[in-house]
Parts: C-alpha cells; structure tokens; sequence
C-alpha cells in the first residue's frame, strides 16, 4: 500500500513476497533467506534482521517476518534444555532487531502469535503510545493511520492511535507481485521440510 504511493518501503522474508526492487519497494523474498540458513532457525532470523537492517537506510516503512522462535517451540524436536536455550536465543535476536530499528530513528511494532497447536492471543508491542489492542487484526489499520493513510474497509480491526476515528476507504485494490510464480528449488524445499513446514 505504501510503497504504491511512494513511501520508501522493505518487506523482509515474508511468505507472498518475491525478491524485489520496484519503485519505493525493496523485497527481500523468504526462499533467498531460508535457504542461506541451511536449516538453522536462529540464522533464518539473523540472516532477515541482517537484510532488514541494510534497507533501514533507504526506507520510512519497513517489516521483517522473524519465525525461529515459532520454529523452535512448535515445529523442531528438541530437548527442553535446547528448547529453552533456543528460545532465550531468538528473543534476543527479536529485541536486536527492534534496538537496531529504533538506532536508525524508527518507531517499532512488534506482533507476536501463537503458533501451531498453541492457544491465546496476540501480543503487541509498540514504542508509540497506542490503546490496547483488541486483536492482531488492528495492526494493519494502526499503521496505516500512523503512516497518515485511512484504513480501507477490507481491514477489519480498528486503528489504535489514539484521537477521533479515522474513515475509511472502500479498498487499496488487490495484491498484486510482479514476480511471476515458480517452482521451489529443491534447496529450498529441502530446508522448508527440515524445519516441519512441509512434512
């Protein structure tokens, strides 16, 4: 949405994206991340911070998918000494990533979900003062109003900036990438199903 209407932007190491750099678009597409992981998910989110914060430089809008964490508790079989260590390792990286956000003078929102086989809730994180959050589906109108755009009406939370309502728009249009589809390589494949993705 931003990035269609000019705003610098940087999607790194998200499922739809393919890599990318069109107009205010910098996309760094998940296959290029995993696969340069070889399987370990610490790395897979040390390799995505390290793109995110290359495209800091040149970004206003930015976000990074960091899924080790949900890798190690819900989908690797490890001992729970391992399982701990593991995920006391990927909050860190968490954490390095938002300190190196705010370092360049970004503002951070941070969404965590409960993975596979796991209840609850979303948690929601920010350096702006915002009201609470109902669901995790108020980050996208949040941002947009952060961003200065109003929320279209396909986006069904309601934006947590504090202040009068904002109006909506009917829609954005629909997603559109301009990477044709292609077929996963066998690397890719091959680390997608050591991490459980695929069984």
């Amino acid at each position: 949405i931003f990035a269609r209407r000019g705003i610098p932007s940087a999607s790194i190491n998200w499922w739809t994206s393919v890599d990318e750099r069109t107009g205010a678009l910098g996309a760094v597409a998940q296959e290029s991340v995993f696969r340069s992981a070889t399987g370990d998910p610490l790395r897979i989110d040390r390799t995505a911070s390290e793109r995110f914060t290359a495209e800091l430089g040149t970004a206003r809008f930015a976000t990074v998918y960091l899924p080790a964490l949900d890798l190690v508790l819900n989908r690797l079989t490890l001992d729970p000494a391992a399982r701990l260590t593991a995920s006391t390792r990927a909050l860190d990286g968490v954490a390095a990533a938002a300190a190196a956000a705010r370092s360049r003078g970004f503002d951070v929102v941070l969404v965590g979900l409960p993975g596979d086989h796991q209840g609850g809730t979303a948690v929601i994180a920010s350096t702006l003062p915002l009201r609470p959050a109902a669901t995790a589906l108020d980050v996208a109108p949040t941002v947009c109003a952060l961003m200065g755009f109003p929320p279209s009406s396909e986006m069904t939370g309601i934006s947590l900036v504090p202040g009068r309502p904002q109006p909506r728009v009917a829609t954005y249009g629909s997603r559109t990438t301009r990477g044709a589809a292609r077929t996963i390589d066998r690397e890719y494949y091959e680390t997608l199903r050591s991490l459980g993705y695929i069984q």
